[in-house]
Order: C-alpha cells, then sequence, then structure tokens
C-alpha cells in the first residue's frame, strides 16, 4: 500500500501520482490517499486520470483523518512529490518515524533529512518517469523497501524526535 498524506492538490504532486503507477500496471498496489481533497472536485480529476490508464480501481481516496500516524502505520511506501518548494513538509518525517520509505521531491527542506536511497528517495519535481522509477524500486525489491524503511527509522529515532527537537529549540532561546 502506497500512502500520501495531507492536502490533496495539484501543488503536492497529486496527479503526478496518479501518471506516474499508470506505468506498473503488473505490479500489485494500492494507492491511498488520506486527507481533504482541495478543491473538492480535484478527486474527479485525479480519478479522471486513474480511468485513462485503467488503474480507478487502484486508487482510494480515504478523506480526512485525525489519526493519521496510525494510518500510516499500515503502509509500505509514503510519497510526498510535491511540485511546489516546501519549507520543512512534516508527511515525509511521519513515514520515517513509522519505518515506511518515503519518496519525496528535491525542492526544499526535505534533502536536509533523506538521503537518497538511504533513508528515502529522493525524485525531482514533476517528474513522472523518475516517480515511477522510485515505486518500481520499492514495489519490486521488499528487502531494498524495508531497509530503507528501518534507516530511516533510526535515523528518526536519533536526529529528529520530538525530546531533541525541543531541547533544540530550548537551547537557541536560552
Amino acid at each position: 500500500m502506497i500512502l500520501f498524506t495531507g492536502r490533496i492538490r495539484y501543488s503536492k504532486g497529486c496527479s503526478v501520482i496518479v501518471e506516474a503507477l499508470s506505468k506498473l500496471k503488473d505490479i500489485p498496489y494500492k494507492m491511498v490517499f488520506i486527507g481533504t481533497c482541495k478543491p473538492p472536485k480535484y478527486k474527479d480529476e485525479l480519478l479522471k486520470i486513474a480511468r485513462k490508464y485503467g488503474i480507478e480501481n487502484r486508487i482510494l481516496f480515504y478523506g480526512f483523518s485525525s489519526n493519521v500516524r496510525t494510518l500510516i502505520k499500515e503502509g509500505n511506501i509514503g510519497v510526498a512529490p510535491s511540485i511546489v518548494r516546501e519549507a520543512c513538509p512534516l508527511s515525509p518525517m511521519e513515514y520515517m518515524q513509522a519505518g515506511i520509505p518515503a519518496i519525496v521531491t528535491n525542492n526544499g527542506a526535505q534533502q536536509e533529512y533523506i538521503s537518497n536511497m538511504k533513508t528515502g528517495i529522493i525524485v525531482p519535481p514533476n517528474n513522472i518517469e523518475e516517480l515511477y522509477n522510485a515505486f518500481n524500486i520499492l514495489l519490486n525489491d521488499i528487502n531494498t523497501q524495508k531497509a530503507i524503511g528501518r534507516e530511516a527509522q533510526k535515523y528518526f529515532k536519533e536526529n529528529m524526535n520530538y525530546s531533541l527537537f525541543i531541547s533544540k529549540i530550548i537551547k537557541c532561546y536560552k
């Protein structure tokens, strides 16, 4: 199961996800979008793309949930392929915390905490082919998928946990 969590909108690369997944017809997967579509009709646009490629039965919309962290633990891959610059998106960190590999774009702070092919996979924004390649790697090689997830979780625990974050913030203001 592949997860996207957050606002489901064009700027977050959601249509790029569906386009990239359309190339994976021979590999079993389910894509679950967790969050609110902005605008609400954007869901129809994504389903239209999915229908065009015959993958609409693999795309699910969960809607908003206040229990996202529990849901993330049920996934195998997290994806956050924003096509706009991101200051510091939370979804990849939540994927790391849960021990699942994240596929992210290299247009913001993601590169500061994700090492390509070690704690996640980094792709250029709005690049269907590179996103497809990342999906292909993680879906076809469970050992790589699990190894990246373990390394991501280890990195999160050692460098990004909340206690450490709070202590660093307090030091800044002392």
